[in-house]
């Protein structure tokens, strides 16, 4: 059996010194645009959730003074299974049905 030997290593790139200065300022530009852009995209989040918030505080107001209470029909506080006859009777008496 003949043992094979791993492919050799690739060499690692050499930069001169105006290539290593001229990577790390595009990678400093890189960087600041990225903050940038995330910084207007988290910007842009929160102006979309304060007025989801908005909208929904809106909402919540205008569906409260449509629907109250008293409107509701009395069958949608009826228990989903029926109640013994006796439990009934003492919700009746306690007075919070």
């Amino acid at each position: 059996m003949s043992t094979v030997s791993p492919p050799p290593a690739k060499q690692k790139r050499v930069r001169t010194t105006s290539q290593l200065e001229q990577k790390r300022l595009t990678d400093r530009v890189k960087q600041r645009e990225n903050r940038n852009e995330n910084k207007n995209r988290l910007d842009k989040m929160e102006r979309d959730i304060a007025d989801i918030k908005s909208t929904l505080q809106s909402l919540a107001v205008h569906l409260q003074s449509r629907v109250s209470i008293a409107a509701l029909p009395e069958t949608s506080f009826v228990a989903a299974r029926p109640m013994a006859p006796y439990y009934i009777s003492q919700i009746m008496d306690a007075g919070t049905m």
